[in-house]
């Protein structure tokens, strides 16, 4: 799978009062947000096959259009209505441009992984130097794998988890 380009380029760390210099993590933190929610965020098309009952709540989203699929639909948000599966459907998705506060967040992120101690990305949670020591705490240590709290959770307001729906029906 070819890799995607990153969320944000130079000129958005100028933009949101970022260091340029921590654009080199650009990548890296574009990648940690995409595995988090799972998404591709950037345009994009996609062919998928739906089975079961409908409705499907479609992989990928933002939903911008379905490009093609046969028999009838109705595409309510990020869910498409149909019939039975198993359906193939081609649809485009992705954000264009990206929402700021998706834009101003991967930023932050770069930048924390570009500021980061060598000692801290290596798995120190404590350094000593004389009289003088610092000690990381759990979240900022997790952060050098992955995404803190408060990164995950602004990312789950951007691209919540939707329940899957439950279809009743009654029998005569």
């Amino acid at each position: 799978m070819p890799i995607l380009p990153p969320l944000v380029d130079t000129a958005d760390f100028t933009d949101y009062g970022y260091d340029p210099a921590a654009a080199v993590k650009a990548n890296a933190a574009s990648a940690r947000v995409r595995r988090f929610t799972g998404q591709q965020i950037t345009p994009g098309t996609s062919t998928v096959t739906l089975t079961g009952d409908g409705p499907w709540l479609m992989p990928q989203r933002p939903v911008v259009e379905i490009i093609d699929m046969a028999g009838s639909w109705r595409l309510d948000g990020q869910w498409l209505h149909a019939g039975c599966g198993p359906i193939t459907v081609t649809y485009s998705h992705g954000f264009d441009p990206l929402p700021d506060e998706l834009v101003e967040l991967v930023c932050s992120i770069a930048a924390r992984l570009n500021s980061q101690s060598d000692s801290m990305a290596a798995g120190v949670r404590t350094e000593q130097a004389g009289g003088e020591s610092v000690t990381w705490g759990a979240d900022a240590w997790s952060g050098t794998t992955g995404l803190t709290r408060p990164e995950m959770e602004a990312l789950r307001r951007l691209f919540p988890k939707y329940p899957r729906t439950t279809i009743m029906r009654a029998t005569p």
